[in-house]
């Protein structure tokens, strides 16, 4: 976000989930578009945060309210805080598979918008004051997420899209893909994925690889760029960099140093 971004902190709290501070001051409104890569809440503490959801719907989320995002659902978002005011938000992911929250034929979603605990704003306000023990964060937002979930028997489509988030550093065959949805035709199959999740598979895979990428600038900084490349299944540097300054607004470096 440039100049206008006053704080970007990124902490892994354990297997399977992450917390962000985010604190933004902006006077033009800021936008996003994209698939959510796991179970997504954020708090907000200060300022607005405007975000559509394909399930949830368009709401304007002020100080003390929670959006939630299930995995792979659409959204598009936009927030701005003009000055003297800065806008401040907490928020987690927490991954599903890697919690083993789900078995291998279940799918999990937020149920409808659920309210912030008092522990849950608490473990909020200690994050923004870089107060929080990871450990202790993560049992927390694990309660939150296991008590606001609904699991559910899994689809084709479901289906395809986890094999797409297992091997999204591979080659996409969306002929295999269809197949695993049960379906004879790759073109039925990308239109009915879209129409599931609101983004082709193609487009899906590529942002998993670069959600991805940016997880590794911050989390790996031992590995240059172009290792990063590679690890997400970019055979060309070039192309990654551009790739990667289209979807997060800025250069792999430049993300890694921000985050962290």
């Amino acid at each position: 976000m440039g100049q206008e971004e006053t704080r970007y902190d990124r902490t892994t709290l354990g297997p399977g989930a992450i917390a962000w501070v985010y604190e933004y001051r902006n006077r033009a409104p800021k936008t996003k578009t994209g698939p959510a890569t796991g179970l997504e809440l954020g708090l907000q503490l200060r300022g607005a945060w405007d975000q559509t959801g394909s399930r949830t719907g368009r709401r304007l989320y002020e100080p003390g309210s929670l959006h939630v995002i299930s995995p792979a659902e659409s959204y598009d978002l936009a927030f701005r805080a003009p000055d003297p005011q800065s806008g401040l938000q907490v928020g987690f992911i927490v991954y599903p598979d890697e919690i083993a929250l789900v078995g291998e034929d279940e799918d999990v979603a937020f149920v409808g918008a659920p309210a912030p605990t008092p522990a849950l704003v608490a473990l909020c306000r200690a994050f923004a004051a870089s107060e929080a023990r990871p450990e202790e964060a993560r049992a927390e937002v694990l309660r939150f997420v296991t008590a606001n979930v609904t699991v559910s028997p899994v689809c084709p489509l479901v289906r395809a899209k986890r094999t797409i988030d297992k091997t999204f550093a591979n080659a996409l065959y969306v002929k295999h893909l269809a197949e695993v949805a049960g379906l004879s035709s790759g073109v039925s199959f990308s239109r009915k994925f879209a129409k599931r999740f609101g983004i082709t598979p193609v487009a899906y895979r590529r942002a998993l690889r670069l959600n991805e990428a940016a997880r590794l600038t911050w989390a790996r900084p031992d590995l240059s760029v172009a290792a990063i490349a590679e690890l997400v299944g970019f055979d060309d540097e070039p192309h990654f960099h551009r790739a990667f300054r289209a979807f997060h607004g800025t250069t792999p470096a430049a993300y890694g140093r921000r985050a962290r």
